[in-house]
């Protein structure tokens, strides 16, 4: 058959074709090489699916269907849609109709984390790259092995940079990343919950098998009360007793870092974590403003603490102004006096 038909023909059922040519089409690999273009654009997209996996945007179905392994996007409120499975996603990526819907939510979703869900996304990241999607070893001649890395473990790697350095723009040393990815990894389960059957979903050409400790490559999602309450936090604070380098107390709105040693006298502090403020004034919204444009707003009589209502990533509800911790501190200090640009008068 021409390439004009290959499609008809590949999926017409005859007694001549197996059964599984027409049941699950995502088992086989395309007839046609993609451009660069379309493979970018693959590419872009099966990062956005994996993004949106981990962040809960993307859940699995529990119907038994052809093909297996279905993902589900919310539409709307009560309105829940199959898009497909991973191979799916794979091969002609995300659906048309709910391409940009799913990639909106995701920019959307990532915005709105703080230092600490912007940390555990990075490490979950990491993890899809080395545990989930973990490289074939393959031995050459000498018998020597070395890591053959599949498509999506390099997209989980791709994702996992872009989110590093989202997390050092928040004012993170690679360092303190570093550390605290390890202690999120090491207590997996506490912030994530795990995505079954999931481990069908690499093709098992491109996936290492399980080792001796039985792992399977199972993806794990971010538990949503992770991203409403001080659960992340807790996790990367040091233990009760720990040795005397490390930090015990943090102040509010500071990043907790396991292990994180305190500066010495005269040198700079930690770095803040730097919110981003929504503002409610008078019914409206506005916003979103870091918290030195806040404090300036209110010296110049633009915004009035009473009354004002504000909300940030973290928060379930909105808050009254006065009432957040971090900004306390800075609406009650006194308004600092513009530097003297000529002498004052000689008395």
């Amino acid at each position: 058959r021409g390439m004009d038909g290959w499609r008809t023909s590949y999926r017409k059922e005859s007694e001549k074709n197996p059964t599984h040519t027409h049941i699950d089409s995502t088992q086989f690999s395309h007839p046609m090489a993609p451009s660069t273009d379309e493979i970018n654009r693959l590419a872009e997209d099966f990062k956005q699916y994996l993004l949106a996996v981990m962040l809960g945007l993307l859940t699995r179905s529990t119907l038994r269907v052809i093909p297996r392994g279905q993902y589900q996007f919310a539409v709307a409120r009560g309105d829940v849609r199959r898009i497909g499975n991973e191979r799916a996603v794979r091969q002609n990526g995300l659906p048309a109709t709910y391409r940009e819907a799913i990639i909106e939510r995701v920019q959307e979703r990532l915005a709105e984390l703080d230092a600490s869900q912007t940390i555990a996304l990075t490490a979950l990241a990491s993890y899809y790259e080395t545990a989930v999607y973990t490289p074939k070893l393959i031995e050459d001649a000498t018998g020597a092995q070395e890591e053959r890395k599949g498509f999506a473990s390099a997209i989980a790697g791709e994702a996992q940079h872009e989110l590093a350095e989202r997390a050092r723009r928040k004012g993170i040393s690679q360092r303190d990343l570093e550390r605290a990815e390890e202690k999120l990894l090491a207590n997996l389960t506490e912030w994530t919950s795990v995505v079954p059957d999931s481990d069908e979903d690499a093709y098992d050409w491109e996936v290492r098998e399980p080792g001796d400790d039985g792992h399977l490559r199972l993806k794990y999602i971010i538990k949503p009360e992770a991203f409403h309450a001080e659960k992340l936090d807790a996790i990367l604070a040091p233990a009760a007793g720990a040795g005397a380098g490390a930090s015990a107390i943090a102040a509010p709105g500071m990043l907790l870092v396991p292990g994180a040693l305190p500066p010495p006298l005269g040198a700079m502090p930690p770095p803040m974590v730097e919110h981003q403020y929504h503002l409610g004034i008078g019914g409206q919204q506005f916003g979103p403003y870091t918290a030195q444009q806040i404090v300036q707003m209110v010296q110049a009589g633009q915004v009035v603490v009473a009354g004002t209502k504000a909300w940030r990533a973290g928060l379930a509800n909105w808050s009254e102004l006065s009432q957040l911790p971090e900004l306390a501190m800075l609406l009650s200090a006194p308004p600092v006096p513009p530097a003297l640009t000529t002498p004052p008068p000689l008395l």
